[in-house]
């Protein structure tokens, strides 16, 4: 299950008030957070910095 879009990408909803649908849902504190990545045994390009992680775009 997942929120997958039509070019295969997957929307994770972070916020604060869970919504509807759960499955892709990281809860975050109310107001204003920081965002931060974790790798776990990332590969070449995470580390020399030539892989970029998605943009997160605010929704509402």
């Amino acid at each position: 299950m997942g929120d997958y879009g039509d070019d295969g990408s997957l929307t994770i909803h972070i916020q604060h008030d869970p919504p509807a649908d759960t499955s892709n849902w990281l809860p975050a504190p109310a107001g204003r957070f920081y965002l931060n990545t974790r790798a776990y045994l990332p590969r070449p390009p995470f580390i020399d910095g030539s892989y970029r992680l998605p943009a997160v775009r605010r929704i509402g």
